[in-house]
C-alpha cells in the first residue's frame, strides 16, 4: 500500500511540475542591439505625415499562449517628447483590422533604450491566427515623435522557444490607421513577445485523475 501512495505521489508530482514549468518566455523575437542609425519614426513627421503609425503583424502556431508583455527598442528624437501606444489589432487580408482593446502599461518614456510593454491581465493569443502589433504616438498632432529602432541584424521576427510563431508583414500608416502601406522592411524594427505557454487539456485531466488515485489509496490505507 505504501508503494502504490508512493507511486501516485511521484505521478502527481510530474504532473504538477509541467504545469509549473509553464512560465513566461520569449515566443518571438529579432532583438539583437538596437540599432541608432535605422529607424521608423512614427508621430509628426511632416504636414502630409503627422500621424505615422507603424505595425509588425505575427502569425500563431499550433500551440496556445497568454500574450504577457512586448520589448520594443524606442527613444525619443531631438526635442521630440513623444508617447508610445501599443495595440493589438486582428488581421484584415494583410494589414491592421480592427483594435482588440487590449490595454498596454506604457513605461516610464525618453532616451533610446529597450522598453517593456506589460499587460496587466494576459491576452489570450489563439492558435494559428494572424495578429498585428500597432504602435503609434498619442501626441502626433502636437508635432511630436519618436523612433522604433530597426536592429543590427536587419532580420525579421522568428519563432522563440518553439513557439512555432511566424512573421506575417510589416505596414506603415499616414493617418493614423486608416489607410495602411504594407512593407516587409518594417518587420526589421526590433520587437519581442513574451508570453505563458499554455498546457494542454490532457495535463490538467492526467492531475485530476492523478489526485482521485492518491485519495482511493488513501482511503483505502485509512480503512485497512
Amino acid at each position: 500500500m505504501r508503494l502504490q501512495l508512493a507511486k501516485a505521489a511521484a505521478f502527481i508530482g510530474l504532473i504538477a511540475s509541467q504545469i509549473h514549468a509553464a512560465q513566461s518566455a520569449e515566443i518571438y523575437s529579432n532583438l539583437g542591439t538596437p540599432d541608432s542609425s535605422a529607424n521608423a519614426a512614427i508621430g509628426y513627421n511632416s504636414v502630409t505625415n503627422f500621424d505615422v503609425t507603424y505595425a509588425q503583424g505575427f502569425t500563431t502556431g499550433a500551440g496556445l499562449y497568454l500574450l504577457d508583455s512586448v520589448d520594443l527598442p524606442l527613444g525619443v528624437t531631438g526635442a521630440g517628447d513623444g508617447s508610445p501606444k501599443l495595440r493589438i489589432f486582428s488581421n484584415n487580408a494583410g494589414t491592421p483590422g480592427t483594435d482588440l482593446g487590449v490595454t498596454f502599461t506604457v513605461p516610464a518614456f525618453g532616451a533610446q533604450a529597450l522598453y517593456n510593454f506589460s499587460l496587466n491581465t494576459p491576452f489570450a493569443l489563439s492558435a494559428s491566427t494572424s495578429y498585428w502589433m500597432v504602435l503609434s504616438d498619442t501626441s502626433a498632432s502636437t508635432q511630436t515623435k519618436f523612433n522604433w529602432y530597426f536592429t543590427d541584424t536587419f532580420s525579421s521576427p522568428t519563432a522563440k522557444n518553439g513557439s512555432d510563431v511566424s512573421f506575417l508583414g510589416g505596414a506603415r500608416s499616414n493617418n493614423g490607421g486608416t489607410s495602411w502601406t504594407t512593407n516587409n522592411a518594417f518587420a526589421q524594427t526590433g520587437i519581442t513577445l513574451n508570453a505563458t505557454a499554455v498546457p494542454e487539456p490532457t495535463t490538467y485531466a492526467l492531475a485530476a485523475i492523478a489526485t482521485g488515485v492518491m485519495a482511493i489509496v488513501a482511503r483505502r490505507r485509512k480503512q485497512a
